[in-house]
């Protein structure tokens, strides 16, 4: 057997041969390498998201103790001699408020509010309008609505009570509104409804009343009708 002979050109051979398998294998864990760290990036991405997404209460670092030691902030409501209603006992007007003066759903919230509204209406660049009104014994029949100038809508019983929840028979009422001021000529309107067609006084469902008092001054007293009566005020020249 004739042994083999290695030239230099089969050396180059070899060398080239065993170049590229290392290359291949640098190329193969560079990428690896990229891989991996995209990867690492994308969890610590994903990690950060879900950490900016949850929702603490600010007691997670806190004991059982602490937490119950921890103050809870309600809200306050001025209760006294405020300009709301007393009981009827008196023959008062209706109170939004129990007995003891404590607030019994969102309805009585809303109601304060309104009331500190209204101690600050300034009657020099407003009008600040009451209507009081006395029931019959068809209250349920009994409606009414306050309309803007240009005809828009401001204030109605259907606004101001929960649906289905009607006024009571031969009981007092009283809705306090704070108005803009509006030009000599311009006029707010009041209308007072009753659907029997038999007003509100002097017939078989007894005597209720109504009085509109702008600023103080009344401007109308009335119940005596047959569905409607409109009233207007605001301008000189509104009644």
């Amino acid at each position: 057997m004739t042994p083999s002979v290695y030239t230099s050109d089969s050396y180059d051979s070899y060398d080239s041969y065993y170049f590229k398998r290392r290359r291949r294998f640098v190329w193969a864990g560079a990428i690896v390498l990229v891989l991996a760290i995209g990867l690492a990036c994308v969890l610590l991405a994903f990690t950060d998201l879900l950490g900016e997404n949850k929702i603490t209460d600010g007691t997670e670092n806190l004991t059982a103790s602490q937490i119950s030691a921890t103050p809870t902030i309600s809200p306050t409501f001025i209760d006294g001699d405020d300009g709301l209603m007393d009981n009827i006992d008196d023959g008062g007007l209706v109170d939004n408020f129990g007995g003891d003066g404590s607030l019994n759903d969102l309805d009585d919230v809303n109601s304060s509010l309104e009331e500190s509204l209204l101690r600050a209406c300034d009657e020099d660049t407003n009008y600040r309008t009451e209507l009081l009104l006395y029931t019959d014994s068809n209250a349920q029949e009994i409606s009414w609505n306050v309309h803007s100038p240009s005809n828009l809508l401001l204030f109605s019983s259907a606004i101001d009570r929960p649906v289905g929840d009607y006024y009571e028979n031969s009981k007092p009422y009283d809705k306090t509104m704070c108005l803009p001021r509006v030009n000599t000529d311009q006029c707010y309107s009041l209308t007072i409804s009753d659907s029997g067609g038999d007003g509100i006084c002097c017939g078989s469902s007894g005597d209720g009343w109504y009085e509109l008092v702008v600023n103080g001054i009344k401007v109308k007293v009335g119940g005596k009708f047959e569905y409607q009566e409109t009233s207007s005020f605001g301008g000189d020249g509104c009644r």
